[in-house]
């Protein structure tokens, strides 16, 4: 019985350190600048290593904004209209973008190989 309790004992300490080292990965939190000269804080989490030695940083995507095409936003908009031709109503849409501009991403890469590794 005892042999029995103490493996179930290392068995659970063996999963317990294995789950943590799973979890540990880097964590960096940097100022990304913007376009109206402020800056925004962007949190990147280390992924796992390729057999090439590169490390890829991932981030949870933030910033929303109006989407543009040629510094104009992107957006339609549709009116009813009754049958004697008078506006009843309309649809305005605009669509809107997630994430990082690509200034910003070209920021995050040059930090990244310049501060963390030449190979991230």
């Amino acid at each position: 019985m005892k042999i029995i309790i103490t493996h179930i004992i290392s068995c659970c300490l063996f999963i317990f350190l294995n789950h943590n080292f799973c979890l540990a990965q880097q964590e960096i939190t940097i100022q990304v600048p913007q376009e109206n000269n402020d800056s925004i804080e962007v949190t990147l989490y280390e992924g796992h290593t390729f057999s090439n030695g590169k490390r890829p940083f991932n981030y949870l995507p933030i910033h929303l904004r109006l989407s543009t095409i040629n510094n104009r936003p992107e957006f339609s908009f549709m009116t009813y209209k009754d049958d004697n031709g008078n506006i009843k109503g309309g649809i305005m849409h605009f669509l809107i973008q997630w994430g990082l501009t690509k200034k910003q991403k070209k920021y995050i890469n040059q930090y990244l190989k310049n501060n963390i590794d030449s190979l991230a």
